[in-house]
C-alpha cells in the first residue's frame, strides 16, 4: 500500500469480496459498537483511495459483470459504483454518455466470442483477442453457426404397430410435437424444476393455484368432505396460513362449484366412473384397444371430462375421439361426450361447455366412426415417423382461418410457438416462417402449405363427424336422469 506502480490492476472488485460478515457472538465491541470501533466501510474506501493514487498511468479494475450460469447482468459493488461515479464526475455532463461508454469494457463471457476478435467491437480502434487458439474456436462457431443441419434429414422408419392403445392417441393428441420425442424416441425433455419452499406459503402463483383447484375438483367429484380435503392440502403445505387460507379456498369453491353445478345440469354423474371396453378393426387391419370412461346418465351414455383447466383444443379432440372409439364399437347407442373446464376468456368465471354426439352424416352412413378414427391413427403414424407441424392450439385457430401472431406467441411465453419441443424440432419460428413452411409430398392432401394442411385434415375430420349437443335448460333438477334419448336424436 502506497507503493506508486506505472500499471494497477484491482481484480475480483465484486460484491462479494466487500460483503460484511456476521459478528461473532464473543465479540462484545461489535455488540456495543462505540465512536472510534473500526469501520470496515471506511476503511474499503480508503485502501481503494491509497491504489488510485499509487497508479502512474493506469488503473485497471476488473469485476463480474454476468452470472456464470443464467448470464444476467450482475451489478457494480457499492465501491465500485462510487469510484465509477467518481471518474465520470471528472467530465462535463455533455460528455459523460460517451465518457461512461470508453470508461468500461463490457467483455464477453467466453475469449472465443467472435466480437474478441472484430475491430471496435469491444474497444474501438483495436482488436481485443490476440489468442490463436481462441481464434480458431471463433472461427469453427461461426462455420457450424452457417451448417445448422435440421433436426431430421428423413423421416424415420414407418410406425407400422398393428395395435394401438387408444391412451397413446389421447397423449399424442395432447401435444403431437413433444410426443415425437417421449413417445417415439422415449426421451424426456429437460425441465427446470423449481425447488421446493423452505417458508409456509402467503399466496399461490397461477400454477400452484391450478394444482390445488384441481385437486379441490377431483375431490368434490368423488364425493370427499371439504374438512376431509383441507386437512390433506394443509398436510402438503399448500395452504397459506390463518385468513389467507379462507380467503384461497373461498375464491377456488367457487370456480369448481361452478364447474360441478354445469356439470349436474349436463348429467355428469358422481363417484367412480364405469369402464366401457374398446377393441375394434379399422379397414387397414389397425386394432385400437383400450377404454372409454362413461360417466354420463344411462339415457345418454359417454364419457365426461370436468377439469379445473380452461377449456383448450385438445380437451375438445379428447371428447371427439372418445366418441369416435364409442360410436365405432357400437354404432347403435345414443352416445354423448362432454368436456367442461373454466371458460378460456380470462375476464368471464362461467364454466364453458363442449357437448359433442355423432354428426349426421355418420347416422345417415355417409362417412362412419372407423373411417374418422383412420383419420386419426394416420396422424398418429406420420407423427412417430416425424415431428410433424401439427400444433396442440394453434392448428385449432388454422382450421378455423382465425390464425394470428397472438396465437403463436404470445407475452406470456404461453403460445405453441414458445413450447420448448417445438423449439427444439422447428426452430424459433416466428409467425410468417411456421406458416410458410411448403407442404411436402408425404403430406395430406390438400391446398395451402404444410401447418394449413394437417390443420385441415385434423379439424375438419372432426367438424365433419360430430356435431353440438343442443344446450341443457339452466333450469333443470340439478343431478337428474338427464337427457332423453330423443332429444340425442
Amino acid at each position: 500500500r502506497w507503493v506508486p506502480f506505472r500499471v494497477v490492476c484491482v481484480l475480483g472488485m465484486d460484491q462479494s469480496a466487500f460483503g460484511s460478515t456476521a459478528a461473532v457472538g464473543e465479540d462484545l465491541a461489535a455488540a456495543v459498537p462505540q465512536i472510534g470501533d473500526r469501520d470496515p466501510r471506511a476503511e474499503v474506501r480508503q485502501a481503494l483511495l491509497e491504489t488510485v493514487l499509487a497508479a502512474g498511468e493506469h488503473l485497471v479494475v476488473v469485476r463480474d459483470g454476468y452470472d456464470l450460469r443464467s448470464n444476467q447482468t450482475i451489478p457494480r459493488a457499492v465501491v465500485a459504483a462510487e469510484l465509477f461515479d467518481a471518474v465520470s464526475a471528472l467530465v462535463g455532463p455533455g460528455q459523460r454518455a460517451e465518457f461512461e461508454a470508453a470508461l468500461e469494457v463490457d467483455h464477453p463471457l467466453h475469449a472465443f466470442d467472435e466480437p474478441c476478435f472484430e475491430a471496435d467491437a469491444l474497444v474501438k480502434g483495436m482488436v481485443w483477442g490476440f489468442d490463436k487458439a481462441n481464434l480458431k474456436g471463433a472461427l469453427a462457431r461461426r462455420e457450424r453457426t452457417h451448417h445448422n443441419k435440421p433436426l431430421l434429414v428423413a423421416p424415420l422408419a414407418p410406425h407400422h404397430a398393428p395395435v394401438i392403445e387408444l391412451a397413446d392417441l389421447h397423449r399424442f393428441f395432447k401435444d403431437p410435437v413433444e410426443a415425437f420425442f417421449t413417445q417415439r424416441l422415449e426421451a424426456r425433455l429437460p425441465w427446470s424444476e423449481e425447488r421446493p419452499h423452505s417458508r409456509l406459503p402467503v399466496e399461490l402463483d397461477p400454477l400452484e393455484a391450478w394444482q390445488v383447484g384441481s385437486r379441490m375438483l377431483e375431490a368434490r367429484l368423488s364425493g370427499v368432505d371439504l374438512e376431509e380435503w383441507s386437512r390433506a392440502e394443509r398436510v402438503r403445505g399448500t395452504l397459506p396460513p390463518g385468513r389467507l387460507e379462507g380467503t384461497l379456498l373461498s375464491e377456488l369453491d367457487t370456480a369448481v362449484d361452478e364447474l360441478v353445478v354445469t356439470g349436474d345440469r349436463c348429467g355428469v354423474r358422481r363417484g367412480p366412473a364405469e369402464p366401457f371396453e374398446i377393441d375394434l378393426e379399422l379397414a387397414d387391419g389397425t386394432r385400437i384397444v383400450g377404454s372409454v370412461p362413461l360417466r354420463l346418465h344411462p339415457a345418454t351414455p359417454g364419457p365426461a371430462r370436468v377439469t379445473y383447466s380452461r377449456m383448450n383444443p385438445p380437451e375438445r379432440l379428447a371428447a371427439w375421439l372418445d366418441l369416435m372409439a364409442l360410436a365405432a364399437s357400437d354404432p347403435s347407442g345414443a352416445w354423448r361426450s362432454v368436456a367442461i373446464g373454466r371458460n378460456s376468456e380470462s375476464k368471464v368465471k362461467a364454466a364453458e361447455v363442449v357437448d359433442l354426439v355423432v354428426s349426421t352424416a355418420i347416422s345417415t352412413g355417409t362417412t362412419s366412426a372407423t373411417t374418422a378414427l383412420a383419420v386419426a391413427v394416420d396422424c398418429f403414424r406420420r407423427g412417430m415417423r416425424e415431428p410433424i407441424p401439427l400444433f396442440a392450439n394453434f392448428s385449432f385457430a388454422v382450421s378455423r382461418n382465425e390464425a394470428v401472431r397472438s396465437k403463436w406467441t404470445d407475452f406470456h411465453g404461453r403460445g405453441d410457438g414458445d413450447d420448448r419441443s417445438v423449439a427444439l424440432a422447428f426452430g424459433r419460428c416466428d409467425f410468417e416462417e411456421i406458416m410458410g413452411l411448403p407442404a411436402q409430398r408425404h403430406d395430406p392432401t390438400g391446398t395451402g402449405r404444410r401447418v394449413e394442411r394437417f390443420a385441415h385434415y385434423l379439424w375438419g375430420t372432426v367438424e365433419a363427424t360430430s356435431g353440438s349437443y343442443p344446450p341443457v335448460p339452466a333450469g333443470s333438477p340439478s343431478g337428474g336422469a338427464g337427457p332423453t334419448p330423443e332429444d340425442s336424436r
